[in-house]
């Protein structure tokens, strides 16, 4: 928020409040059976403007206060995700570059693009991307982890999903569709349900 809307919101607060102290602990002249000559018997007799501007002021702070403060962890909230993913597109990129020798001969998988965010109906988070294999081998069960930063103290809870991309059996038997082949790209989606519960930031630590 710059700091022009941030004297509009305090603005806004005082008035608002004003309008409010105002009409609270007032004497009307009829009341108190002093009438003076040429003003109306609904006119008060003590206002107290000065001590009532005085408490608008200190009530319209800590409102203010407190609407800044909701502010700012909604923007860091907002920060903390948009961060996250753009320090994990970079290390990705870092490291595919040198690796190159070694992707002829071995499985790479990497993010392509950002990760999309939305929300349903019932308020559950729906994470989404795709991947791509860089390397020159077959990536079987292509994996995302996310870490969910819960709060300031530092706890986290990991959720994880996989790529859906070509269909492989294996030797074993078990048939999976989780497989890229080389330059192959594939989509992921991470669905976390609405009693998962708030976080402020979230990270990929590996695929």
């Amino acid at each position: 928020m710059t700091i022009t809307a941030s004297l509009v919101l305090f603005a806004v607060f005082w008035f608002l409040i004003l309008f409010i102290v105002l009409p609270l602990n007032i004497r009307t002249q009829g009341e108190e059976g002093k009438n003076s000559y040429g003003t109306p018997s609904s006119a008060p007799i003590n206002a107290n403007i000065k001590k009532k501007m005085i408490l608008v002021t200190l009530f319209t702070t800590v409102a203010w206060l407190i609407s800044m403060l909701v502010i700012y962890l909604i923007f860091l909230n907002n920060f903390f995700q948009s961060t996250f993913y753009i320090y994990f597109i970079r290390v990705i990129t870092s490291n595919s570059s040198n690796r190159n020798t070694s992707a002829k001969f071995s499985a790479n998988c990497v993010l392509v693009g950002n990760i999309s965010e939305k929300k349903d109906n019932q308020g559950n988070v729906i994470f989404q991307g795709e991947v791509k294999n860089i390397g020159g081998r077959r990536a079987d069960f292509v994996k995302v982890d996310f870490v969910f930063l819960k709060n300031w103290s530092g706890d986290t809870k990991n959720l994880t999903t996989f790529a859906k991309g070509s269909y492989n059996t294996f030797e074993s038997g078990i048939v999976s569709d989780a497989s890229l082949l080389p330059g192959a790209m594939g989509q992921f989606e991470l669905y976390v349900p609405q009693d998962f519960g708030a976080f402020i930031g979230l990270s990929l630590i590996h695929i």
